[in-house]
């Protein structure tokens, strides 16, 4: 009868383990399902459509035709990307004026493919801010730094007394004609003209009268049109009559690119910023394509692309955006925030790569933790412990980055984010060559 009882009980324990093995078994498939649809929905949270493989030449193609940022990566495949917009914004016949720093791609990209192109460097150095504009202009565009060189309305007098005298023997508004300007000499050449009647008394007065309101700011200018042309010596045309600049190119429809030399040249790149804010005033349409300009410490640069405009778009492409504000978040964000198009590439920085993972975002990610307890006794005629086990699953949310930062750091030279605001959509891309 024992023995009986024992085999039973040898057959139960059996049966009782088959079943726990079985109950295991759905436990385990229950949690690996768990485990498939957080994951599941994690990704769905955090919204970035991963992996999706392109051509380089697919990419960024409407950059030009709304504000948009590209930030990272390497020179050769911003200017790739750049090559993209220009090509697919110059078949609407818009004007674009691209200021860069010795992108020779562009530059080699525009003598090849675009036949109406101006392209602005030191092999032709045609740039000149001030020919062919009217007295107001030119006076505006040297007023516009007047916090720099401490311009008063005695400056604005001293100007209007010598583009005056320039104009009675209709010499050509240049540069070098402004840098060389006899300040000593002016009020003696002047009464040389109304004694031989080259000019009336009335007409010399008049400029000797702006000249003297003035006189004391000759030195400022002096400075000015001097460091001017010194950072501009690269670009600006020595010939007289003969200019080009981004006012110049846009009323002609055409595509312009001037390269600027260094992002030390201040004054040479807030000059044309000082262009661009009147043909906006004009309500003239056209692109501004920044390539690697830096924005800190130019104060103008910065009201202007801080901007919301209907007649202009502004494409920024930058090796480093948040390096190039400064690290100023307010003024990166109010840049994205205008942009339409944000393109995210390698950054070697810790600190932009952190800058550039806060402003893609959080989302809320599901976590799980799991609570374990095991036990085994023995009781009875029973040939084998019972095991006991009790398992929970805990549950909890938290805000995690949508891109990480060591995501961005760790990116290949082919890896890019694409955001794309109309759409609200996020894209993790490789580009194919």
């Amino acid at each position: 009868m024992n023995v009986f009882i024992m085999v039973m009980r040898l057959i139960l324990q059996i049966f009782i383990a088959i079943w726990n093995c079985v109950v295991s078994g759905i436990n385990a498939i229950i949690r690996l399902v768990n485990k498939k649809s957080i994951e599941r929905n994690n990704s769905i949270n955090r919204g970035v459509v991963e992996d999706r493989k392109a051509q380089v030449d697919a990419i960024y193609l409407n950059g030009c035709m709304h504000n948009s940022i590209v930030s990272g990566g390497d020179q050769s495949l911003r200017s790739s990307l750049l090559q993209n917009a220009i090509e697919n914004y110059s078949r609407q016949r818009m004007p674009i004026i691209i200021i860069h720093q010795s992108d020779r791609q562009i530059e080699n990209y525009l003598s090849s493919n675009i036949s109406d192109s101006v392209v602005i460097n030191s092999i032709n150095s045609i740039f000149d801010p001030f020919i062919n504009r009217s007295t107001d202009e030119i006076i505006k565009i040297i007023m516009d730094s007047k916090k720099e060189y401490g311009f008063t309305e005695k400056t604005r007098s001293a100007l209007k007394g010598i583009l005056k005298f320039a104009n009675l023997n209709s010499t050509p508004i240049q540069l070098p004609f402004l840098n060389n300007c006899p300040y000593s000499s002016l009020f003696d050449r002047i009464d040389m003209l109304a004694e031989n009647e080259t000019i009336s008394s009335n007409v010399a007065d008049d400029i000797k009268y702006h000249l003297s309101r003035g006189q004391e700011d000759f030195d400022k200018l002096e400075a000015y049109f001097f460091d001017l042309l010194s950072e501009g010596n690269g670009i600006t045309s020595r010939k007289k009559g003969v200019g080009y600049d981004a006012i110049k190119a846009v009323t002609n429809g055409r595509i312009v690119s001037i390269d600027i030399g260094s992002n030390a040249n201040h004054l040479l790149l807030s000059v044309i910023v000082s262009q661009i804010d009147m043909l906006l005033k004009n309500r003239e349409y056209f692109t501004l394509v920044l390539d690697d300009i830096t924005i800190e410490n130019n104060p103008s640069l910065i009201q202007l692309i801080s901007g919301i405009y209907d007649n202009c778009h502004i494409a920024i492409l930058s090796s480093d955006l948040f390096a190039s504000v400064n690290g100023n978040d307010k003024l990166m964000y109010t840049l994205l925030g205008n942009s339409c198009e944000n393109i995210v590439m390698q950054h070697g920085s810790n600190i932009s790569a952190d800058a550039w993972s806060k402003a893609i975002g959080y989302y809320e990610k599901i976590e799980t933790s799991t609570n374990s307890s095991y036990g085994k006794s023995r009781g009875g005629l029973s040939l084998f412990p019972t095991y006991n086990s009790n398992e929970g699953i805990n549950y909890s949310v938290k805000q995690d980055a949508i891109v990480k930062p060591e995501q961005i750091l760790r990116m290949q030279l082919n890896e890019m984010y694409v955001y794309d605001k109309k759409s609200n959509s996020l894209s993790h891309k490789t580009i194919l060559y």
